[in-house]
């Protein structure tokens, strides 16, 4: 009854959404993960590069959003929920969970995933880090190369929120993640960044009871046939598109 009244309750939420012609009319249509270009590029300039592509990818969201209830734009393709994709890098891996049975979502039981990401609302606007986590005594800073935003912000406030991290972080703003395949995926809109962890850093999932595993892989552990099967659509975008840009040697 409680997983039945959450869900009732998060359906009656305004979420932060872009109708999907009008995101189309400024970006060219892409299916999968669209790496950032500065992933790419091997000039001085690539922290300059990443700033100035999330403005612009920024700008265009912020300046066409509109909030509606969850329940109203489930359905309907014309609109595009936004939705921060934070995936965490360590020198020891990717950090992954395990969707367990308590997750709610019976379609994720047993799915691996990447990234940790939810919707975008007005109060996210105001949404700081908190340096000092009281849980774990520590303190930690996150760093950036984008500008302070409600997208930004949402995507800190979804690592936050999800998981204990003694140390500190640095975020890269990594691409975008459009999907068509199904309807789920049809009316969602992945904004993806990289968290990268300082090297003596440590974290932790929180809400253990809706995960069934967790922990540090290296990226060609997660591809291979056991690992890869079971991963969500996003994290294979994700891991897929990461192997082609480690063959140039920009991987991370």
């Amino acid at each position: 009854m409680k997983l039945k009244a959450e869900a009732m309750d998060k359906m009656d939420e305004e979420v932060l959404v872009v109708p999907k012609d009008i995101f189309f009319a400024r970006f060219e249509y892409f299916e999968g993960f669209k790496p950032a270009k500065h992933f790419y590029d091997e000039s001085a300039y690539t922290h300059d590069l990443e700033g100035h592509e999330y403005t612009m990818c920024s700008d265009h969201i912020l300046s066409n959003k509109r909030y509606m209830k969850r329940r109203d734009c489930e359905e309907d393709p014309s609109y595009l929920q936004i939705i921060p994709y934070i995936c965490i890098f360590h020198d020891k891996g990717i950090f992954y969970v395990e969707r367990g049975s308590g997750s709610g979502e019976s379609r994720l039981h047993g799915k691996i995933s990447i990234g940790m990401g939810g919707h975008l609302n007005e109060d996210d606007w105001d949404w700081t880090w908190p340096e000092y986590n009281p849980l774990l005594r520590k303190s930690s800073v996150v760093t950036h190369g984008c500008r302070n935003d409600l997208i930004l912000h949402g995507a800190m406030r979804e690592l936050y929120e999800e998981t204990d991290i003694d140390g500190n972080i640095n975020i890269t703003f990594a691409g975008l993640i459009n999907h068509d395949c199904d309807p789920v995926n049809a009316v969602h809109l992945g904004v993806v960044f990289f968290a990268k962890l300082w090297e003596d850093a440590n974290i932790q999932p929180k809400e253990l009871e809706k995960i069934s595993a967790h922990g540090l892989m290296y990226p060609h552990m997660l591809m291979d046939s056991k690992h890869y099967d079971r991963l969500e659509l996003w994290s294979k975008s994700v891991l897929d598109k990461l192997k082609e840009i480690d063959k140039n040697e920009h991987y991370g």
